[in-house]
């Protein structure tokens, strides 16, 4: 009988000292876990300075880009009297800006079009923002923020805001994004200056982006058509000549005519810009002209 309890007390005694020793590896392994949490705080910090600094430099280069705009001419129909140097490329330095310009406002497809196209003309110049940076800063735009911001800046519409501007996801759709619904469809060979035309910028998949351009229609006739756009990173807003519709390369997705929404209360600038409105609306004939020529000279293309 001295003998079972004695075994007994043995056994309760190895129990005990497994369990202490099982309660020691946790409590080990309890303090290594502790140390590697320690040591992800340490370098969650380290990462959030790093992050703040390269913030801060990247905030001091913006300020060193954020250049005040040219003086510009303007004259009282709202289009520049001369161009700022590089932005008309592809020949149209030999129509000149204000030819340009004041065309595209007389063909425009809405008052609202014409004022557009004016504050384009007005910011031709603007640094590009690469990757978006700064895209909201008065002289500098991405393609889909120069666009919107034409439309809302200068003639009043909601198609951006004074701290926002929409991606050209709002405008095709595209990447499950809902279409913004001032962006109406317009067949392309009905373009009239001032609407957008929008092309597949990444064929091969895989960007956050497509392009947007602003047409600006013809000066002649039909024999040159314009676009107003900006598109490269050290580049500026500029007129080249139009991309048409491609099928390959970069090719056509869709063209948008930009409208008031119904009820919609257009906040038009207090800028001295009347003109053009009132040119847009007295003259549509010309631009069907041209935009029937240039989709000719595609087709045949």
């Amino acid at each position: 009988m001295a003998r079972s309890a004695s075994d007994g007390v043995v056994s309760d005694n190895t129990l005990a000292r497994a369990d202490l020793a099982l309660a020691l590896a946790t409590s080990e392994a309890y303090k290594a876990r502790l140390a590697m949490a320690q040591t992800d705080d340490i370098n969650a910090a380290a990462a959030l300075v790093q992050a703040k600094t390269q913030l801060a430099a990247i905030d001091a280069k913006l300020a060193l880009l954020d250049i005040a705009p040219p003086q510009v001419l303007v004259g009282p129909d709202g289009c520049p009297t001369a161009a700022v140097p590089g932005t008309l490329r592809d020949g149209s330095e030999a129509i000149g800006v204000q030819k340009l310009c004041q065309t595209a406002v007389k063909q425009a497809a809405t008052p609202q079009a014409a004022l557009a196209i004016t504050w384009a003309f007005q910011h031709l110049g603007a640094v590009y923002a690469c990757g978006g940076a700064g895209r909201m800063l008065p002289w500098r735009a991405d393609c889909s923020s120069y666009v919107s911001r034409a439309y809302h800046e200068g003639a009043g519409l909601g198609t951006a805001g004074d701290t926002w501007a929409p991606s050209t996801r709002d405008m095709v759709p595209w990447d499950g994004v809902k279409l913004d619904p001032h962006y109406a469809f317009v067949p392309s060979n009905l373009l009239r200056p001032g609407d957008l035309v929008l092309y597949n910028s990444c064929p091969q998949g895989g960007c956050p982006y497509r392009h947007v351009v602003m047409y600006l229609g013809s000066p002649d006739g039909g024999k040159t058509v314009w676009m107003a756009h900006t598109n490269s990173c050290g580049d500026v807003a500029h007129i080249s000549a139009f991309a048409g519709f491609p099928t390959t390369g970069e090719p056509f997705l869709v063209a948008r005519r930009v409208v008031a929404l119904p009820g919609e209360v257009v906040k038009v600038p207090a800028a001295s810009v009347a003109a053009a409105a009132a040119a847009a609306a007295s003259s549509h004939a010309t631009s069907e002209t041209a935009a029937a020529a240039w989709a000719a000279s595609a087709a045949a293309r």
